[in-house]
């Protein structure tokens, strides 16, 4: 049996019911205004703009590819050996 895709927009809301967080609270704490936020949840075919995208992943410590469900793991941390392979690109993780 295939597995349902979740959206973007339904991801996000999940992330942020889980920190008990309102749309206008994660506005404040990430940057992004308050309405692009409410199309981001409400549209499937919003187009959100990369740094957006990239600081909800780094706000709520999860992978780009978790927020769009491309992978049901959230952990976005690399282990030690991952990162020295290449120690000339900065990882911000």
């Amino acid at each position: 049996m295939a597995k349902t895709k979740i959206t973007l927009g339904e991801r996000l809301k999940d992330l942020r019911v889980g920190k008990d967080m309102t749309l206008a609270e994660l506005a404040g704490a990430t940057g992004i205004p308050l309405s692009t936020l409410k199309r981001l949840e409400g549209k499937d075919d919003y187009r959100a703009g990369h740094p957006d995208i990239a600081a909800l992943a780094k706000f709520f410590g999860v992978s780009t590819d978790y927020l769009f469900d491309l992978t049901d793991t959230k952990n976005t941390k690399m282990p030690t050996s991952v990162r020295c392979i290449c120690p000339m690109i900065p990882l911000n993780f």
